[in-house]
């Protein structure tokens, strides 16, 4: 089923909560600044990403993590592509060169920043 949106955040910077970023199974990430009348693909220049969560870090709201991938209980899923991260409130994305192609990123589906260290996120693959 393509179109599912596995992730979801507001974006704190905007105190109307019209700005979101919304993050699909079947494409990437997605941004409103009208809740949800109209929408811009924020990582067209990045390989399919199968979003499953994201995170804003609570010490500096501009960092934010995607992990990516798709995982069921004994099934395969989708593959992600590891972790992406923008620390310009979602304007901007890289991939985290250490997580892509990397055997332990391929379902990041969950994501803690650390609230002691500004920016280090901690993932975890579930199974």
């Amino acid at each position: 089923m393509p179109g599912r949106t596995r992730a979801l955040v507001v974006l704190p910077s905007d105190p109307t909560e019209n700005s979101w970023i919304a993050g699909a199974v079947g494409g990437g990430l997605w941004s409103t600044t009208n809740a949800g009348a109209s929408w811009i693909n924020l990582t067209p220049d990045l390989p399919s990403l199968a979003v499953s969560t994201m995170v804003i870090s609570a010490s500096d709201p501009n960092t934010m993590y995607v992990g990516t991938g798709e995982s069921f209980a004994g099934l395969t899923g989708v593959r992600g592509h590891g972790i992406i991260k923008s620390i310009d409130s979602g304007l901007t994305w890289v991939q985290l060169a250490s997580t892509v192609a990397n055997a332990d990123f391929p379902h990041v589906t969950r994501i803690l920043i650390n609230p002691s260290e500004t920016g280090q996120a901690a993932c975890r693959e579930s199974v």
